[in-house]
């Protein structure tokens, strides 16, 4: 998950609305939505993983 955030604030660093860099843990919270919502959608499968 967290290769995918860099990727996204390489492609898209700054926030739309302000302007500033956009910090990990909201990219994070971002990429938890888009892919909750294309698992809705059966674009994807997700897998959780369990603490061992």
């Amino acid at each position: 998950m967290m290769s995918l955030v860099e990727k996204w604030q390489k492609f898209r660093p700054l926030d739309p609305l302000t302007g500033e860099l956009i910090e990990n843990v909201k990219v994070f919270k971002l990429l938890q939505k888009l892919l909750t919502v294309l698992e809705d959608f059966d674009l994807i499968m997700l897998e959780t993983q369990h603490p061992s």
